[in-house]
This record gives structure tokens, sequence and C-alpha cells, in this order.
């Protein structure tokens, strides 16, 4: 199973949104926190990690989506997506240091102005109100 999640350190209070392909289950994955050591998260997400393998039951995971088969760009704008909908790129509350996607690990695919048919095809329609219902507004 594809998912994108919200995952929250109760410790520190700290949440993380990312997105995994073939995830295995609750207990299993504490996202991949990673930034340069002069950007202001970075201490938070040294922490992050640290609790993460040290007191792994103060964390709880929730799943935002889940998918069967999704393509790794269809995962990625999706958390993306989620990002923007948290602010969690600016928040204090979140350890996320950048936008997903914008890394050339991820090819630097860039879905600004594309429309959803342009993403999913015929899928389009579906994740519209899949969106609407979750309360995330449409670009």
């Amino acid at each position: 199973m594809d998912i994108v999640y919200l995952l929250e350190n109760h410790r520190t209070g700290k949440k993380y949104i990312g997105s995994k392909k073939s995830w295995k289950g609750h207990g299993t994955y504490f996202g991949s926190p990673s930034c340069s050591p002069s950007h202001p998260k970075f201490q938070d997400q040294q922490d992050w990690l640290k609790d993460s393998q040290e007191i792994p039951e103060s964390f709880s995971l929730q799943i935002l989506e889940q998918f069967e088969k999704i393509s790794q760009k269809e995962l990625v704008l999706l958390e993306k997506q989620w990002q923007i909908h948290f602010n969690a790129i600016k928040s204090k509350d979140f350890i996320n240091a950048g936008y997903a996607g914008s890394s050339s690990w991820y090819g630097g695919y860039s879905f600004k102005n594309k429309s959803y048919e342009e993403i999913y095809g015929e899928r389009a329609e579906d994740e519209k109100e899949k969106r609407k219902e979750k309360g995330i507004s449409e670009r």
C-alpha cells in the first residue's frame, strides 16, 4: 500500500507530513526528514530521528490518503498538497523543511500550473471530489 501520512511526536508535539511507497504498517516507518545543518528546522529533525529510534511509542500516525497503485509522481503531488494544506513548511509545529518534489531525488517534477486532468487523466474528477471531501481546496 502507498500512503500520504501525518506523523506526530507526542513528546515534542512536532509533526511531519510525508509519503511512502510500499508501506509495511504502523511502527515500521517514521519519515525521512533531512535538511542542512544551517536550516532552522535541523535540530527538530535530529530530535525526531533520535526519538524515532529510542522511543517509537511516542509517535502516532494518521494516514491522510492510501492507494494500492499510484505512481511516485502522483504520490509526491499529493504529499505536497497536504503540506500546503497544513502550511507545514512555514509552521513551527512541523519539521518539514521543504515541499515534496522540490529535490532532484524526485526528478524535480513540477505540478505547478498543471490541471487535475493533466496530472490524473481519467481519475481527475474522482481526485477533485476526494479533496473537496477532505477540505483541501482546488488549485
